[in-house]
């Protein structure tokens, strides 16, 4: 297998604040997915002891908020298609629900995101990953498989 077509494992975070609104951010400074709106996360990387660890470490680094295992609440598990037709990374998301954190969310992460904001789920950016589009319609509720 050549390096690439890789797989890989991302861990994506649903901050709903208490007004029931989603935290987003436009991925503007990264080749993969530009101009597009996301969750906040990233890859897992090979120091993350598991999927809470990966997803505790995303949040600090690109919101600067303070999550603990017991804050994130299992939304689903897909496979995410490239967002780019030059990628061919292939991704399993992993997406997490979390109500209560510690620290304001903040752009840690400049250079990568802009307009990090909160939207209603009744009234999304056009531009948001079609996965993450189908985590909010489904009201949050998990899912093992969203194809």
């Amino acid at each position: 297998m050549s390096d690439s077509h890789t797989h890989r494992t991302i861990v994506n975070v649903c901050l709903v604040n208490s007004q029931g609104e989603i935290l987003l951010f436009e991925r503007t400074g990264t080749d993969t997915g530009r101009n597009f709106y996301a969750l906040p996360g990233g890859r897992m990387e090979i120091t993350d002891q598991n999927l809470h660890a990966a997803a505790i470490r995303e949040m600090r680094e690109e919101v600067g908020v303070e999550l603990t295992p017991e804050n994130l609440e299992f939304a689903g598990v897909c496979e995410r298609p490239p967002l780019d037709a030059r990628v061919t990374t292939r991704a399993m998301q992993f997406i997490f629900i979390a109500r209560t954190w510690q620290g304001e969310p903040n752009n840690m992460e400049p250079l990568k995101h802009s307009n990090l904001a909160w939207f209603s789920p009744k009234n999304l950016p056009a531009a948001l990953h079609e996965v993450d589009c189908r985590i909010i319609a489904n009201n949050y509720q998990p899912r093992l498989y969203v194809d």
